[in-house]
């Protein structure tokens, strides 16, 4: 939360900044696309470590305490519910970003952590 919250600082102190001349505003962009950057960092972190999320919420339910199995249930669609929001966020993100070698590698990251979240979603449902 805290590094998010620092990213997001990053990009409000950029659109405070002036834009009265093109180097304020090549300097205002820099700075948006540098918060934009940093604020990308917990969405992918959310994206790579979810599928991990699921397999011990679906362990929890086949090997832990039977009444507790809408618990583990219910931890597992959270999980992914934070995947769903991780996803959205960084694409939102995204757009304030022109390096485009950056752009490519991170969407594949932000892409292949959510088809996995979807798969391990779609492996343990039922």
């Amino acid at each position: 939360v805290e590094e998010d919250t620092r990213a997001f600082n990053v990009v409000m102190q950029a659109l405070g900044m002036p834009k009265n001349t093109e180097e304020e505003k090549a300097a205002r962009q820099r700075k948006m696309e540098e918060g934009s950057k940093a604020a990308n960092v917990v969405p992918l972190s959310v994206l790579e470590r979810v599928p991990k999320l699921l397999r011990l919420a679906a362990t929890a339910a086949e090997k832990g305490n039977v009444n507790a199995t809408s618990d583990a249930a219910t931890a597992g669609s959270l999980a992914f519910a934070a995947a769903e929001g991780a996803y959205f966020n960084f694409l939102i993100n995204l757009k304030g970003i022109s390096d485009k070698n950056y752009v490519s590698e991170t969407l594949w990251k932000a892409k292949n952590g959510l088809q996995e979240a979807i798969a391990e979603k779609e492996k343990n449902s039922g």
